[in-house]
């Protein structure tokens, strides 16, 4: 992820190119936390892409879970929504974030 100071200064630089073209200002707040939040999701893609053991690990675990908690030792997630497809792939991204960010803190 780029530096805070970068990160203003390209959409201050945006914000001179929108004031020639007679266009509204973008809002630097905003656009700061927008461009943060896409950064921040690309570099968890990569880092999940570089961690297949992990992502195999979580998806195992969160299997388990759902099984446990569906009492039922068999199930495998079918469809997308009536399946437990969403809930399970969630449950995966949302254990995944979570290593993330304990790996980005560190």
């Amino acid at each position: 992820m780029r530096a805070k100071n970068e990160v203003i200064f390209e959409i201050l630089e945006r914000n001179e190119v929108r004031k020639l073209a007679n266009l509204p200002l973008l809002s630097v707040t905003d656009e700061f936390d927008k461009i943060s939040k896409a950064e921040k999701r690309q570099d968890f893609l990569i880092w999940q892409q570089a961690n297949p053991a992990l992502l195999l690990t979580v998806k195992e675990t969160v299997l388990q879970e759902f099984r446990r908690d569906l009492q039922d030792p068999g199930w495998v997630p079918r469809g997308y929504l009536s399946g437990g497809g969403a809930g399970y792939g969630l449950a995966v991204e949302k254990k995944m974030w979570e290593h993330f960010n304990d790996s980005t803190i560190a």
